[in-house]
């Protein structure tokens, strides 16, 4: 169940009907402003900000998995991109997978 939830939530995604939304560039973002971000609570903020500290900034997609707690649904749900400097993560999750992912029954 849970691979059909994923490959449907990228689906969605690569689509195109997936609403746009707001982004954060977690290479500079406090741990307030990514515990903003509607999936994240404090302590994944935190393995944000302590991985960044340790490491640099993020510059790919590999390093943000390497992030403790991140999934690949997750991931595909964050759409990570480096883009320069920044690299940035969905603040939220669009509308459609938000009732597709949490709404689904669990078997």
């Amino acid at each position: 169940m849970k691979k059909v939830l994923s490959i449907a939530a990228i689906l969605c995604l690569l689509s195109g009907t997936a609403e746009a939304v707001e982004r954060i560039d977690i290479n500079s973002a406090t741990v307030d402003e990514l515990s903003e971000v509607e999936c994240f609570d404090k302590e994944m903020a935190q393995s944000i900000a302590s991985y960044r500290e340790k490491n640099g900034p993020f510059k790919n997609v590999v390093q943000f998995m390497m992030i403790p707690g991140m999934t690949t649904d997750l991931s595909a749900i964050l759409e990570p991109e480096a883009e320069g400097d920044k690299f940035t993560i969905n603040m939220a999750i669009p509308e459609e997978l938000n009732m597709e992912i949490f709404d689904a029954p669990v078997y």
